[in-house]
């Protein structure tokens, strides 16, 4: 674990075709007892900044598919005997055969500065290599993207809710492990740029 990254899933695999926005695609291996990243869930891609700092691209899961040798037609011919057999897909095979394209939309990037503070700008100028490392974000880059600052130490909004991803919202409940990120809202972020509130959050339409 550091400031960036809570744990490793995958590689970076390279950009994706879109019209409208920035998307780029990584490769997930299957591990055992662990889930595909939700959809709309964070994933961060380690880059190098040009003076050493420890950076990353921060982007949102918009789809997840399965890819490998089990999706061949041999493989679904291997599914479908294990089926007539009432028998399950080994977990050796799975790990071995089995892996998960998931497409990200991108945000902006964070950035670990010298004081250790983490920074999220809602913009790109790095491209990462392929083959970059791709992981869950730490806790202190989803606390800055729930606070709606560009730093941690700048004063925050209103409080209006928690940090949730589908049904699942940390607000410090058993369920989430204690993890805890509220939202909040600055009025000042209002003026003149009212998309610029909702940015970091990924949607395609941000109304106010």
């Amino acid at each position: 674990m550091d400031d960036l990254m809570r744990e490793r899933l995958g590689v970076f695999r390279g950009f994706g075709e879109s019209r409208y926005e920035v998307v780029s695609d990584v490769l997930i291996p299957y591990r055992e007892r662990r889930h595909v990243p939700l959809q709309g869930g964070y994933l961060v891609v380690s880059v190098e900044d040009f003076d050493g700092k420890r950076c990353g691209v921060l982007g949102r899961v918009i789809r997840a598919y399965p890819i490998g040798d089990l999706l061949g037609s041999a493989g679904e011919d291997y599914l479908v005997d294990l089926m007539r057999l009432d028998q399950e897909v080994p977990e050796a095979v799975r790990v071995s055969r089995l892996r998960y394209r998931v497409s990200l939309r991108l945000l902006g990037q964070v950035t670990v500065e010298a004081d250790g503070c983490v920074r999220f700008t809602p913009s790109l100028r790095m491209t990462p290599h392929v083959g970059a490392p791709v992981g869950l974000p730490s806790d202190k880059v989803l606390r800055i993207l729930a606070s709606g600052v560009a730093q941690e130490g700048e004063p925050i909004g209103a409080h209006i809710g928690y940090l949730a991803i589908g049904d699942l919202a940390f607000d410090g409940s058993r369920r989430v492990n204690g993890r805890c990120f509220p939202v909040h809202l600055r009025m000042n972020s209002l003026v003149g740029r009212r998309s610029a509130v909702f940015a970091r959050q990924g949607w395609e339409n941000p109304i106010l």
